[in-house]
């Protein structure tokens, strides 16, 4: 890690603009297809568990704690739904997309490794998961919007140990 402590920088944090959401396609070696049309990805919250281990001795009449087992939020894509598109089908198999597509997913359960690549800097940056696609939020049809669809993505494992 750069020290930057009493020091004056630029920067270098972007938008999100030209980020993508890849899916492995369960070949080997694996290769990964972006999910067409993403709006956002809202990327899972870690936490760990906080245990209390206060006891009738604790130091400054104050409760202890420690730390338990690491749990991790569903990630959150949403997308400008193209249901004919095979990164968001049921059946995949089209567009190039050699996989199941993410509504697919949802219905087998299937365990699946995922990317977020993010351009920060100029460089992309790559946050890897494995998941299952736990849900599909269908959009509400009218006259007022585009077609949004918003797919959920429970890391099945740590995640955090494959970053940099």
């Amino acid at each position: 890690m750069a020290d930057v402590t009493g020091t004056f920088y630029e920067n270098d944090t972007d938008i999100g603009y030209g980020t993508e959401l890849m899916v492995g396609q369960g070949d080997s070696p694996e290769t990964f297809a972006s999910v067409k049309g993403v709006v956002s990805i809202k990327l899972g919250k870690l936490t760990n568990e906080k245990i209390r281990r206060t006891h009738l001795r604790s130091p400054n009449r104050a409760h202890e704690y420690t730390t338990g087992l690491a749990d991790y939020d569903a990630i959150q894509v949403r997308v400008n739904w193209d249901p004919n598109h095979g990164s968001q089908s049921a059946a995949g198999l089209t567009d190039g997309f050699t996989g199941v597509g993410m509504l697919g997913l949802n219905i087998s359960q299937a365990t699946t490794n995922f990317k977020a690549v993010i351009p920060i800097n100029g460089s992309p940056f790559e946050w890897p998961f494995a998941g299952k696609v736990i849900s599909f939020d269908p959009p509400e049809i009218n006259n007022d919007g585009l077609l949004e669809a918003t797919f959920e993505i429970q890391p099945v494992s740590d995640y955090r140990g494959d970053l940099p």
